[in-house]
């Protein structure tokens, strides 16, 4: 039997994170897209580290990989920061 326990994979993330199923979801409110970059990459990063701690990988299926949404009610188009999710 086989059998990890997630409750420690939200434990000091900065954003918000919603946990479904097998999946995660972690998202943020932009007011400054510098610092939302900062924190969803450190969360990023995080995950990174549980996941190697538990010796966990995430589906390399390149027609399954994770994407980034952005939902803006702004008329203008904003310039997000690059977020990074490297699980090699």
């Amino acid at each position: 039997m086989f059998l990890v326990y997630i409750n420690d994979l939200t434990k000091d993330l900065k954003c918000t994170v919603k946990l479904i199923a097998d999946d995660t979801s972690i998202f943020t409110v932009v007011n400054d897209p510098n610092a939302a970059t900062v924190d969803m990459n450190h969360d990023l990063e995080h995950i990174k580290l549980w996941a190697n701690r538990w010796r966990m990988s995430f589906n390399s299926d390149a027609n399954k990989q994770a994407v980034e949404i952005v939902f803006s009610t702004k008329r203008n188009k904003v310039s997000h920061p690059i977020l990074y999710f490297d699980t090699a």
